[in-house]
C-alpha cells in the first residue's frame, strides 16, 4: 500500500471513530483520546490530520454531506420524471442511513452543536438540497402544465420534512417496514394527496 493510501485509510478510520464518539457523546462531551482509541491510533496522530477537535468535527460533517449530495446529484441529474427522481432520493437516503448510522444519528439528533459558523454551514447545505429539489419540482410542474400556482420551495421543504421524520423512525428502529414499500406509500400521498391516495391509513 502506498504512503498516500495509508494516510487516507487512517484518516477515514479517524472520521469513522469521530462519528461514533460524537453521535454518542455530543460535541462538547466527546474526547479526542476516545476517538483515537477507537481508531486504533495515538491521540497525537489525530493532530497530524486535523488542527483540533472542532476541525475534526467539521471535516467529518462535511465529508458525509459531500458523499451524500454528490451521489444524489449523480443519480438524478438526468432524470426528467419527478416521481422517479424523488423515489431515487428516498431509496438512496434509506440505504445511506443504513450504512452510515452514526453519522445519520449525529446529523438528525445533534446538528450544529459547535458554533454559529458550523450551524451556518449546515444550514447552507440543507438549503442546497431544498433549492435542488425545488428546481426539479418546478421543472416538472412547467413541463406538465400544472394549473395550480404552488411554491416549489415549500413543496421541497414538505418532502424533506416527511423524509427526515421517516429517517428518524428508521434510525431508532420504530419503523420496520421495507424501505421500498415505505417509499411508494410516501410518494403516493405526496403526488395524489390524502383523498386520492391508495394508501390505507
Amino acid at each position: 500500500m502506498k504512503i498516500s493510501e495509508k494516510k487516507e485509510e487512517k484518516r477515514s478510520r479517524i472520521l469513522d471513530a469521530a462519528a461514533a464518539v460524537f453521535s454518542k457523546e455530543g460535541y462538547h462531551q466527546a474526547k479526542v483520546e476516545d476517538i483515537a482509541r477507537i481508531a486504533g491510533i495515538g491521540k497525537g496522530t489525530i493532530y497530524l490530520y486535523f488542527k483540533n477537535k472542532r476541525h475534526l468535527y467539521y471535516c467529518m460533517i462535511k465529508e458525509i454531506y459531500d458523499i451524500f449530495l454528490e451521489s444524489i446529484y449523480t443519480q438524478i441529474e438526468c432524470e426528467n420524471d419527478l416521481k422517479k427522481a424523488l423515489k431515487t432520493i428516498t431509496e438512496y437516503t434509506f440505504d445511506f442511513l443504513d450504512s452510515h448510522k452514526e453519522m445519520a444519528n449525529l446529523l438528525i439528533n445533534r446538528p450544529g452543536t459547535v458554533d454559529e459558523d458550523i450551524q451556518a454551514w449546515l444550514f447552507a447545505q440543507k438549503q442546497k438540497i431544498v433549492d435542488f429539489l425545488a428546481q426539479i419540482i418546478k421543472k416538472y410542474a412547467d413541463s406538465n402544465n400544472c394549473d395550480r400556482d404552488f411554491d416549489s420551495t415549500l413543496v421541497a421543504h414538505c418532502f424533506l420534512g416527511a423524509l427526515a421524520a421517516l429517517m428518524a423512525e428508521r434510525l431508532f428502529g420504530y419503523n420496520k417496514i421495507d424501505s421500498a414499500k415505505l417509499t411508494d406509500k410516501m410518494l403516493d400521498i405526496f403526488f395524489h394527496g390524502i383523498h386520492n391516495s391508495s394508501v390505507q391509513v
